[in-house]
């Protein structure tokens, strides 16, 4: 009777021994997961100066927008050259769903590709495939637009640390995660909304030249206020 007790004991113990050894496992695969996973989010955008000063060390990275710490803009990449070029094919596409001006350079680091679209939208990319990782929308008051001049383009994103930075159209500047693109923090980069137009200097300048009688084909300029006008006739001016 006793040596059944004992072994009952025994296969009890045995019991509670396994089931800590596999909530053990568990916890550490769940642990271990998390954090594998935080590494993972902490690789992306991962520039700073280190890697920007060692460049060409991985030169199929653009970090910048001139790709290097001193904005080269040469690639020293060597598989495309004069013998290969014909051979060049479509690899991918990728669609904004806009009809609005693209004028960004992209960056590249760690094989996605962060970019920016119209009035500073920001799009990361798997720069193989093409696969759209994130996106994010300002959200932009379009009101601006009434003082705005040539399309709403944005010149593209700042990546350092982990982080994107991009600047909406209506003069926010966003830090996005670079691993999800959720937005890490925002500021307003316009001192006084209210503003808006030429300043008063610059509209009795444009008064005093309506009325002058000039030639054709004068381009007059006030390079510190940004003004550049082109004389057309003498009652009408047009603003490039």
């Amino acid at each position: 009777m006793r040596g059944c007790q004992v072994s009952a004991r025994l296969k009890l113990l045995s019991a509670i021994v396994v089931a800590g050894i596999i909530l053990s496992l568990c916890g550490y695969n769940s642990i271990n997961a998390r954090a594998q996973a935080k590494r993972a989010e902490m690789a992306y955008g991962q520039i700073d100066l280190k890697r920007l000063l060692a460049a060409d060390e991985h030169p199929e990275e653009w970090l910048t927008a001139g790709r290097d710490v001193g904005k080269g803009h040469y690639s020293p990449l060597t598989q495309i050259n004069r013998k290969t070029v014909a051979r060049l094919g479509f690899a991918w596409g990728y669609d904004t769903h806009t009809n609005r001006g693209l004028e960004a350079t992209p960056i590249v680091v760690g094989g996605v590709m962060y970019t920016s679209g119209s009035g500073g939208t920001a799009y990361a990319l798997d720069a193989r495939t093409g696969r759209e990782l994130w996106t994010f929308d300002p959200k932009n008051d379009l009101s601006v637009t009434r003082r705005s001049c040539c399309d709403i383009v944005n010149r593209g994103v700042a990546v350092w640390k982990g982080k994107v930075y991009v600047a909406s159209f209506d003069g926010r500047l966003f830090a996005l995660d670079a691993a999800t693109g959720t937005v890490l923090w925002q500021a307003d980069t316009i001192i006084d909304h209210k503003r808006g137009g030429p300043r008063r200097r610059d509209r009795e300048r444009r008064r005093r030249i309506r009325h002058a009688r000039l030639p054709q084909r004068i381009r007059l300029g006030n390079r510190k206020a940004g003004l550049a006008l082109f004389y057309r006739s003498r009652r009408s001016f047009e603003a490039i």
